[in-house]
Order: C-alpha cells, then structure tokens, then sequence
C-alpha cells in the first residue's frame, strides 16, 4: 500500500508541473535544440548554458517536491558523470583528488562531495543531480534502503536531455559515463 501511494503521488505531482508550468518556460525548452544548434561556443560554455536553464526550469519544479537543501538522501544514489563534466568541474573547482584504487567505492558510500550535509559542488554539480526530484511528498524514498525497491515517475524534459546528449557528442565523450565516486574524492573548496 505504501508503495502505490508513493507512485500515485509522484503520477499526481509530475502530472500537476506539467499542468502548470509556465507557458514561457514551455515554450524555451521545446526550442532548446533549435537554440543551441545556433549555440556557437565550446562544450563548456554549452554545458554552462544548459545549467543555467535548467536552474530556471528546475526551480519551478522545486515548488512540487520535497527536495530542499541540507536533504542528502540522493547523494548516496550512484551519480552518473561523462569526462566533460568531470573537467567542467575542475574548471571550476580548484581542489580534489582521484579516487586512490584501495579506497572503498560504489553507492553505499555518499558522494565525494557532500559535506556536513550538503553539496560543496552545488553550482557546478552534474546533469543527473540537477534533474534528480522526489516527486512524493517525502523524500525518504531516495534513501538507499528504499530507492531500489520502487519505480517512481520522475519529471523529464525531452529537449533538455536531447542537448545534454547533443553537447556530450559533440565533446566526444558521450560514451565516457562513470560514478562520481569513481574519479572525484575529497573535499572541494
């Protein structure tokens, strides 16, 4: 019973973003692959490009979830990154480490990352952390004792995964996808 009511939530909630997303915004990530077939800067500047967007568009969705800062339930879900990202963040970033091969891996450990409770990469965090939302009314079904027993719906925006794809092909590293915790280790500053 509690599962069918976490996926009727989630159903509910990801139907009612959809109802009341903003026209404007709509309409800007139904262009987003026209937009950024004109985009004439690097892989970075696309993937920034993209971020950004996807903080807006995000941000009107947070309204419907229970995902709020200091909740760090995902961050011990396995966190896909491509190489680009990887390098996007040390850009950004001037501190960390690689994963030394003895150190212990995998999603039972929380992301690198975290600290105290929070992401210390939060602006310049990968895709699937951007797009990752609860869509039930607890976030308790990210925790890694509940989150492999349930398929939820999840909110998705076609045009912005088709130029997160587009941006990862045309860096040449769309097929280099691995767990965060298997490049990136200690604390960022």
């Amino acid at each position: 019973m509690e599962i069918a009511n976490a996926q009727l939530e989630a159903k509910q909630s990801s139907e009612k973003i959809n109802a009341s997303l903003p026209l404007e915004l709509k309409r800007r990530e139904e262009q987003l692959v026209a937009t950024f077939d004109g985009h004439r800067g690097n892989s970075f500047s696309k993937l920034q490009d993209l971020y950004s967007f996807m903080d807006e568009i995000y941000s009107f969705v947070a309204r419907f979830t229970p995902c709020k800062k200091g909740c760090s339930f995902c961050c011990n879900i396995a966190v896909s990154v491509s190489v680009l990202e990887v390098d996007y963040i040390k850009m950004h970033k001037r501190k960390f480490r690689k994963v030394v091969a003895n150190e212990s891996r995998g999603s039972s450990n929380p992301c690198p990352f975290l600290s105290k409770g929070e992401c210390s990469i939060y602006d310049v965090r990968p895709f699937v952390c951007r797009r990752h939302t609860a869509l039930t009314t607890t976030p308790s079904w990210c925790h890694l004792d509940k989150c492999h027993t349930i398929k939820l719906p999840m909110i998705s925006f076609t045009e912005i995964d088709k130029v997160y794809e587009q941006i990862l092909s045309e860096s040449g590293t769309q097929s280099l996808v691995i767990d965060i915790r298997e490049v990136l280790k200690g604390k960022v500053t």
